[in-house]
């Protein structure tokens, strides 16, 4: 059934242009839900490149149209290749060390306060090479770098609108909001939802109000381009209110529909992608799963207990030394790879928390934002 000829059929016999049964409700958001994961569904390989925003504005009309004040931008790309057996993902986000220089605070133990967080990570799923980049007043910029079993860490810090590519365990999306307020007696979860309604620009749009475990979401989709999420609102009990808006909707060629801009408003905070460049078609070359760095350097490999000592100015996921060549040392499994000769693996400054799922869409970790929005700031630590 087409996107208008169901809201036609739901909306009818009802007061105001709103479906009237909790099932015709149910029965609808259960088909924005398969809708979404359809037009999802048919990214299975891209290469991005991307402008990341953080700054502050006076609202989220204000965040979403772009006007932003004190930002600062780093550079940004995604690649991911997800056909078959093939798993591979690529994610860079880097500020310049001015920036860093000019927006960033020490005191007299050697910590660094800043809202910027730079970041390259590959993962092929089952092991991630995650560098963290941080920066230091008489040291500038330097790399905490190390390899580590699971994807995780790097599907919690990359950010990317709609989740894009990302495997199915680590989505935080529509359609699975969507089915957790659906659960069981889900249909009492739905407050409310009305058709034809005019929002951001856009006219006949859905929106829906859901009860969730800890809270509401409000939420705006466009039927005539693939029932595509435009604004997701977001409440927790005690009243904090996170808001991420979608705009620039396109039909990207060889895949479906993409927002090449979104917004996340925190109470004056901003974190915004705004996507430059976007191939779907081709599959990303080999260089972007690889990391270069300023000189050559060991490694250390938790995921496989071994360290590699020869050093190398660029490091591939997809091809290490054997665990068994020359310059490699074994490590017992109980024991982390560190010492002299390695990297150490401490535990990521300011690693953010699964994004809760009554809060989820963001690309963005929301545990992490609702942080920065109350302390504004982002504390860097070795630890």
């Amino acid at each position: 059934m087409g996107a208008l000829a169901l809201i036609a059929l739901l909306a009818s016999n009802a007061p105001g242009g709103s479906p009237s049964t909790d099932d015709a409700r149910a029965t609808m958001l259960k088909a924005v839900a398969g809708a979404f994961e359809e037009n999802r569904a048919k990214f299975t390989r891209g290469t991005l490149r991307f402008d990341y925003l953080v700054g502050f504005a006076d609202g989220a009309d204000s965040a979403h149209a772009g006007n932003l004040r004190d930002a600062s931008v780093a550079q940004g790309s995604y690649a991911f290749l997800n056909e078959g057996s093939t798993r591979k993902y690529a994610y860079r986000r880097e500020f310049r060390e001015e920036d860093y220089a000019a927006k960033s605070s020490g005191n007299s133990d050697g910590q660094v306060t800043t809202l910027l967080d730079s970041f390259r990570a590959v993962t092929d799923g089952s092991r991630t090479m995650f560098d963290q980049i941080t920066w230091f007043p008489n040291q500038g910029l330097t790399h905490l770098v190390d390899i580590r079993p699971g994807a995780e860490r790097f599907f919690t810090y990359a950010q990317i609108p709609y989740d894009i590519g990302f495997p199915e365990e680590y989505r935080r999306d529509l359609a699975q909001t969507i089915r957790l307020a659906l659960g069981e007696g889900g249909e009492q979860a739905i407050e409310s939802m009305d058709t034809d309604v005019q929002h951001l620009g856009r006219k006949g749009l859905v929106r829906f109000r859901l009860k969730m475990p800890n809270g509401f979401m409000t939420c705006y989709v466009d039927p005539e381009r693939d029932w595509s999420l435009l604004h997701e609102r977001s409440e927790a009990n005690g009243g904090t209110v996170t808001e991420h808006l979608y705009g620039d909707l396109r039909q990207v060629p060889g895949a479906g529909w993409l927002p090449f801009v979104q917004t996340t408003f925190l109470g004056g905070l901003v974190y915004r992608i705004v996507i430059r460049e976007a191939d779907c078609e081709r599959p990303p070359s080999p260089g972007e799963f690889r990391l270069e760095f300023p000189k050559p350097r060991t490694m250390a490999d938790a995921a496989a207990h071994v360290v590699y000592r020869e050093p190398r100015s660029v490091w591939d996921l997809f091809d290490l030394p054997s665990p068994v060549a020359r310059g490699v040392r074994r490590l017992p499994i109980t024991d982390p790879p560190s010492g002299s000769d390695a990297p150490p693996l401490p535990p990521l400054p300011g690693e953010r928390e699964p994004t809760p799922w009554f809060l989820s869409t963001p690309v963005l970790s929301v545990l992490a934002l609702l942080a920065a929005a109350l302390l504004g700031w982002v504390v860097y630590r070795r630890r």
